[in-house]
């Protein structure tokens, strides 16, 4: 039997006629998500300080907490005191005024702060009254140039010291501005470097950041995933199966439905089950990463968070410990700045600075500050009423204006003064005589109220014996 022409095609087409093969799919092809949920940016390889800013601008709460330590450091400031209690001359002090004013430096301050927190490290360069201009940036400062401003530096221009040619002895702060093309070593006498979390022997302070770095990562992890669940939640999850969807096909689906939110493009090969999970509270996790963010800040949950008005309780009161470690600060890393940068100045007008800079009490709350004097003044209400005076008038002022001071033991202390109490009549010692003359007194008193006793009778006895005789 002859061939026909179906059979004549058929065998044309399997010779001669290559077939398309089939194009093989695989599990990540099918599977890809979006780029945008791809969350976690940083790994744990060293974070650069643009990184650091990132991550910085990504929690609100760390934000908030070093705005709020920083504005606390530098809010009340400081006041110049004397070694010997005396005045310090009003020319001194005006011409630190003048200065403060005119570099604006309580607010650089406080910035610097900030950078400390999020870089590590807050850098502010000393401009003084000087020829040479950027030139001068490398040398040591000459005795009596005088410091006219204090300006930022960023920090991210400043990654490294770096010795200069010829000088093994001195580590320069080297900036870099790729963006200006500056490229420069700073001697370090012409910087204020302000580290609040250093290890010894490093040049450069902690961030706060690479402590924080899996903290605020998760933050934002939850911050993105509550949006999406609501977001899922509001419209839906559009999933669009297709028999045999080819790459092209899966491509040109995702295209269209990307103009939609939250979708879903596989082939039938691949079947994507998605468990509803059960519903859970996140407020424990918040407060986990509160308690970790207040505690690299060093600061009070409560004082991170904020008090809500009309629950203050006792906790929320103890601000002791927050304002004790912010004069920690103060003393140990910004007064010995302070120091340096006035020491310049007053060289500059042929006088020393030796001055002690004293740090102002720090604002707090009404309540906190009412039950605090209270406290104050019953302790001193107590000292000076006993019977024995402990404390002097100086020490009592002392007392209400710091608190807790310390008592010199070989101060002379006057008698107390109660002039509200009648003075007690001194006793006379007790001998023959005297108790002979007691009992004499004794028995003449009684004498006498038996007298009396007769005299009354007689008198009633009388009256008795008129009435009979007018009756």
């Amino acid at each position: 039997m002859g061939k026909t022409l179906i059979d004549i095609l058929s065998e044309f087409s399997t010779k001669y006629i290559r077939k398309t093969k089939e194009e093989k799919k695989t599990i990540e092809d099918i599977l890809a998500l979006p780029s945008e949920y791809n969350l976690r940016k940083y790994k744990k390889e060293d974070l650069t300080q643009k990184d650091r800013r990132e991550l910085a601008l990504e929690c609100p709460l760390f934000m908030k907490g070093t705005l709020k330590k920083n504005g606390d450091t530098v809010r009340a400031w400081f006041r110049l005191m004397r070694d010997d209690g005396g005045k310090v001359p009003q020319k001194d002090i005006m011409l630190l005024r003048q200065f403060v004013k005119r570099s604006n430096l309580k607010r650089k301050f406080m910035l610097a702060g900030i950078c400390a927190d999020v870089y590590g490290d807050g850098y502010l360069l000393i401009k003084f009254l000087e020829k040479g201009g950027s030139e001068k940036l490398a040398t040591p400062v000459d005795v009596g140039t005088e410091p006219i401003d204090v300006v930022m530096i960023n920090p991210e221009n400043i990654t490294e010291m770096a010795y200069k040619k010829g000088d093994t002895t001195t580590l320069y702060y080297h900036y870099v501005n790729n963006s200006k093309g500056e490229d420069k070593l700073i001697h370090p006498d012409r910087i204020l470097h302000i580290k609040t979390i250093e290890l010894p022997f490093d040049s450069f302070g902690i961030s706060k950041i690479d402590i924080l770095r899996n903290i605020i990562i998760s933050n934002a992890d939850i911050d993105i995933a509550t949006g999406d669940i609501l977001k899922w939640f509001s419209h839906g999850i559009q999933v669009l199966t297709k028999e045999g969807m080819t790459k092209n096909e899966r491509t040109k689906a995702i295209e269209l439905l990307a103009t939609h939110p939250n979708y879903f493009a596989f082939s039938e090969k691949y079947k994507l089950d998605v468990t509803k999970p059960e519903s859970i509270n996140p407020q424990y996790f918040y407060e986990w990463l509160e308690i970790c963010i207040a505690a690299v800040l060093v600061m009070p949950k409560h004082v991170l968070t904020g008090v809500q008005v009309g629950r203050v309780t006792g906790a929320e009161i103890g601000y002791g410990d927050y304002y004790r470690d912010i004069k920690d600060t103060q003393d140990l890393v910004y007064t010995p700045l302070l120091n340096k940068l006035f020491n310049y100045l007053y060289k500059a007008y042929g006088r020393e600075f030796e001055y002690d800079i004293e740090w102002e009490t720090i604002y707090i709350d009404e309540m906190a500050e009412a039950e605090l004097m209270q406290k104050r003044a019953d302790a001193v209400s107590k000292l000076l009423s006993s019977n024995r005076v402990i404390i002097t008038d100086k020490e009592a002022r002392e007392i209400m204006s710091e608190g807790k001071i310390y008592l010199e033991p070989e101060i002379p202390l006057p008698e107390p003064d109660f002039p509200d109490r009648k003075p007690i009549p001194p006793s006379r010692p007790m001998n023959e005589d005297n108790i002979q003359e007691e009992i004499e007194m004794d028995l003449a008193i009684k004498k006498e109220k038996e007298l009396g006793k007769k005299l009354l009778q007689e008198q009633e006895d009388l009256f008795k014996d008129d009435n009979n005789d007018n009756s």
